[in-house]
């Protein structure tokens, strides 16, 4: 279980998250809502969230970055979380590999969507102590997890024969692949909160970020219960010759194909003579 000091988990992910709620207020101005769980309704407080910076800008040179975000939790909450999440969930197509007499092949395809692309959560208390308060329904609502990630996931076997351990293995072996270069972390006790409920976190940003919109979703909890929640947002833009590059192929793709083969055919040359000149001495 959770102690009864304070922690914070922070997490980013799409927009409108919360449910129709009853707009309210307290006496200082601070903004409520009523929503409803499992357990009834409840009071929820609005987190102010600050997301710097509020845009990055992708080139050539782009060797990644951070994210700072802070904020202000209800200063009695047992635990706060926050995700960094993108907000399109491009549609995938994965192959499981198998043996096919002496060889490692392709052996089946699948088509996955409404997983996202970025997914990085941090916390200041240990994650399976906030999941086991909150429950694994309100994990599932709230999407604070890989498992609650693969609980809306969708996948269609398009190619091969169905196996028992299928998605047990693609889910899986999703995850390791994006944690491995930087699109997916789990960052347990990372955030420091202070006494009065701030708090803040960096999350690196790799280099192997897409360019989009992202949220940020705070969540505040105390015995169990979500009692506060906020959002942020940032973008990561291409700029330069990126954005050239990704206009030109989006929109001109016959001219990008030609430059490619340009590209290649002069690299192939340049290569060719420093190999040459290298044989001569």
């Amino acid at each position: 279980m959770l102690k009864s000091a304070l922690s914070i988990l922070l997490l980013i992910s799409l927009p409108g998250f919360c449910g129709p709620a009853l707009a309210a207020s307290t006496s200082t101005g601070v903004p409520l809502s009523v929503e409803t769980s499992l357990s009834g309704q409840f009071v929820v407080v609005d987190i102010p969230l600050t997301v710097e910076p509020a845009s990055s800008d992708v080139s050539v040179w782009y060797k990644g970055g951070q994210e700072m975000v802070s904020g202000q939790a209800p200063p009695d909450a047992d635990a706060v979380m926050t995700i960094i999440r993108s907000m399109e969930t491009p549609p995938m197509t994965l192959a499981r590999k198998g043996r096919v007499v002496l060889f490692w092949m392709t052996v089946k395809k699948f088509h996955v969507e409404n997983m996202p692309g970025v997914y990085q959560l941090a916390t200041s208390a240990p994650l399976s102590a906030i999941l086991e308060s909150i429950g694994p329904e309100e994990a599932a609502r709230n999407q604070i997890g890989y498992a609650a990630l693969r609980e809306g996931w969708e996948v269609k076997l398009t190619s091969g024969a169905a196996s028992e351990d299928d998605m047990d293995v693609l889910f899986n072996g999703l995850v390791k692949l994006k944690d491995k270069i930087g699109l997916y972390r789990i960052l347990e006790n990372a955030i420091r909160v202070k006494p009065d409920g701030a708090f803040s976190n960096a999350f690196p940003i790799s280099d192997a970020t897409t360019v989009g919109k992202y949220t940020v979703l705070a969540y505040a909890i105390k015995d169990g219960t979500i009692i506060g929640k906020g959002q942020g947002e940032f973008a990561v833009n291409k700029i330069g010759l990126v954005n050239w590059l990704t206009a030109m192929a989006s929109h001109r793709s016959g001219i990008y194909g030609i430059i490619a083969v340009v590209i290649a055919f002069a690299t192939g040359i340049v290569v060719s003579i420093i190999f040459k000149g290298k044989g001569g001495h």
